[in-house]
């Protein structure tokens, strides 16, 4: 059996370009971080929730100590339960609503401006915050 060499600069370079396995969406600079959620949110805080354009529009209440109560109507009128808890995990903002049976969902808070977010879960926009 032959051995075959392959140079390191060509392995490194197949490296970077075979996607990777992880389900978590890829990085953007404009992403926040776990610090600074828990920064924003360490006093609690009242998040506007969409507006116009994003399908529904609501408000929440999140308290510092890991809980949140509020409501969202979709435009189709349908009325949403946002009570809950809250926590911090690998940079996303991790939640369990009374709406959705309580089920986790961490999302990642992309800024978009000085006081809104983009709300991305597995990389994808379900929606906007404002504070």
């Amino acid at each position: 059996m032959r051995a075959v060499f392959i140079p390191l600069a060509i392995v490194t370079m197949l490296a970077a370009c075979t996607p990777s396995s992880s389900p978590r969406a890829e990085s953007h600079a404009d992403d926040m971080s776990g610090e600074s959620i828990q920064s924003l949110l360490a006093n609690g805080l009242t998040l506007k929730l969409g507006g116009p354009g994003e399908g529904y529009k609501g408000n929440l209440r999140v308290e510092a100590d890991g809980t949140a109560f509020g409501s969202a109507v979709l435009d189709n009128g349908k009325k949403l339960d946002i009570t809950g808890t809250w926590t911090i995990e690998n940079n996303q903002f991790c939640r369990q609503w009374k709406f959705n049976n309580f089920k986790k969902k961490c999302e990642t808070w992309r800024k978009i401006g000085e006081n809104r977010v983009e709300v991305l879960i597995d990389g994808k926009k379900i929606g906007v915050n404002s504070w």
